[in-house]
């Protein structure tokens, strides 16, 4: 009997299962913000709390929330179908979830959880602290090098300064001259007196010296790094952390009824090894030694996501700085589901989030109230986004798709494996393919992919000059590529994957005659076939804030 009961296999979900799972994310985010502020409440001024993974609610750093929303996924399907008997997941915390539901209800115990996973994480206490111990160790020999490479062109700011956190990758740094990623010529729009605190997302160690060296020798920008400002006694402070969140993962979590301890536990415990929550506690010690070499910080303007490394600063900002004005910056288009952009009740209570929170268009100026109302809300340009080339009439002689690919190998590889799926659709086509700028670089072999059947090109070239070329814009969920692209007046398919967040940062109002959302091949080649046939004329598109010395004023005051 057991061998005809329906099978509900959570490991591989499909289209159906991801969009239902994306609507209970939508429909329980506020309650989950609840949740979370509930258990901050109980940590009051605790910097250990606050850059944990699970406490700033960042979707792709912690995994909490997701797996919460499988487990309601698979109580509301076994609720609605007697039939299915056993129950499939990779992660053994979602199983237990569900295993502690099916226990108290007799009609179900008949229901068979098979946990399946080819690796689990290894979060053996010992083997975490060695670990965590190691990241200590590299960052020591990191703040080492940065105090050697800058000793030369390190002096303090005499007088009253801005502070923008700016993220900086290899790309930042081609051909040894910087360049503004997140706030391109943000100096032409100001007087004001301003240091870049880089955070460097680089993993090789010569490449990371290259950058810090390219740093040094510009002229346009002055550069505060955080190394410079964190003794040996704040990295011995940082020793609390493994033990803080052993103590907190023993705790017993309830939502809506439902024992999530495991899942709670789980990510309290692999977010020790969060780099970002290492950089967080970084940060926090670098605002404070600021402060002790008597830096005043009138400004601190960060690009913002919510992220431990961001609350880290501005948590010690508004504590060292009361006085002092602070904006997190969301300088792309934005969605729902980022719930981390959006400060909750208890962080804006605890003032471990900046006081104002800015955005790039009017279409978005409810988001940041989304979970508390005392929030301000600033209205300021987008420094990355161009468009002031925009290309109304497209004159290539070849038809042109423009495809963006994410930085996750997975991912990219699935967009390139659809487009081959479709291969017999696209022989008119022209397919030109830009990487991540991590990946800069890269090949099809990079993404595991041997050769496929249509026509395509790398190219390095310009966002801006790539849309303008092509019909239409291939992109991925999440990425603000999509929104970007209606706003050249070029149509955009966003390409979402089964089992992960959709988000598509395409405002509810915008028509889809605009754009598509699509999970598979036979939605990607409909999409296709209908963005390059239909008229979308007098479709309305959201229009960005004004780039003026007056807008950019808006992120400092």
């Amino acid at each position: 009997m057991q061998n005809n009961r329906k099978e509900l296999d959570l490991c591989h979900m499909t289209i159906e299962d991801t969009k239902r799972v994306n609507e209970l994310f939508d429909e329980y985010s506020d309650k989950y913000t609840e949740f979370v502020d509930d258990i901050s409440a109980k940590h009051e001024e605790c910097k250990f709390w606050w850059v944990t993974t699970f406490a700033s609610r960042n979707i792709y750093l912690s995994k909490a929330y997701w797996d919460i929303c499988i487990v309601l996924y698979a109580i509301e399907r076994i609720q609605n179908d007697a039939a299915i008997g056993i129950i499939k997941t990779d992660k053994k915390e979602i199983g237990i979830a569900i295993s502690n539901y099916v226990r108290q209800r007799h009609e179900l115990r008949h229901l068979k959880i098979k946990c399946i996973s080819e690796k689990e994480p290894d979060c053996h206490k010992l083997v975490l602290l060695y670990n965590y111990f190691k990241i200590i160790y590299r960052k020591l020999k990191t703040k080492k090098r940065v105090n050697k490479l800058s000793k030369y062109r390190f002096v303090l700011p005499d007088k009253d300064i801005v502070l923008i956190e700016e993220n900086i990758i290899a790309a930042s740094c081609e051909n040894g001259k910087f360049s503004s990623r997140d706030f391109t010529n943000l100096s032409k729009y100001t007087d004001e007196k301003i240091y870049i605190l880089p955070h460097i997302h680089v993993e090789d160690r010569n490449e990371y010296g290259k950058i810090i060296q390219c740093l040094n020798n510009n002229d346009d920008y002055r550069f505060l790094y955080r190394e410079n400002f964190v003794d040996i006694f704040d990295y011995i402070k940082m020793l609390q952390f493994p033990f803080l969140c052993f103590k907190w993962g023993k705790k017993r979590y309830c939502f809506e009824s439902l024992d999530v301890s495991a899942i709670i536990e789980a990510d309290l415990l692999q977010g020790i090894l969060s780099l970002n929550s290492f950089n967080a506690l970084i940060g926090y010690h670098a605002i404070n030694g600021m402060k002790k070499k008597n830096i005043n910080i009138k400004a601190l303007v960060g690009w913002y996501e919510g992220q431990p490394s961001s609350i880290g600063i501005f948590m010690a900002y508004r504590k060292k700085y009361p006085n002092g004005r602070s904006t997190g910056y969301i300088g792309i288009p934005t969605d729902k589901k980022y719930i981390s952009r959006y400060p909750s009740r208890e962080q804006v209570r605890q003032k471990v989030v900046p006081e104002a929170i800015s955005v790039i268009s009017e279409i978005y100026q409810n988001l940041p109230c989304k979970y508390e109302d005392n929030v301000k809300v600033k209205l300021c340009p987008s420094f990355r986004i161009h468009i002031s080339n925009r290309v109304d009439e497209n004159k290539e002689k070849q038809k042109i798709i423009f495809c963006t690919l994410p930085i996750t190998t997975i991912e990219s590889q699935k967009i390139i494996c659809m487009l081959e799926a479709i291969s017999q659709t696209l022989r008119e086509f022209l397919i030109i393919i830009k990487n991540h700028p991590y990946n800069r670089e890269w090949g099809l072999e990079d993404y595991n992919v041997k050769k496929v059947s249509f026509n395509y090109e790398f190219s390095t070239d310009s966002f801006e000059k790539l849309v303008n070329r092509a019909m239409i814009v291939i992109t991925s969920s999440p990425s603000s590529t999509g929104a970007e692209t209606l706003l050249y007046g070029k149509k955009t398919i966003v390409v979402a994957v089964p089992g992960r967040i959709t988000a598509s940062c395409i405002p509810d109002s915008i028509s889809d005659s605009l754009y598509r959302v699509v999970y598979g091949e036979k939605e990607l080649q409909q999409a296709i076939s209908d963005l390059t046939t239909q008229s979308a004329s007098g479709n309305k598109v959201f229009k960005l804030v004004e780039l003026n010395e007056m807008s950019v004023k808006e992120l400092f005051i």
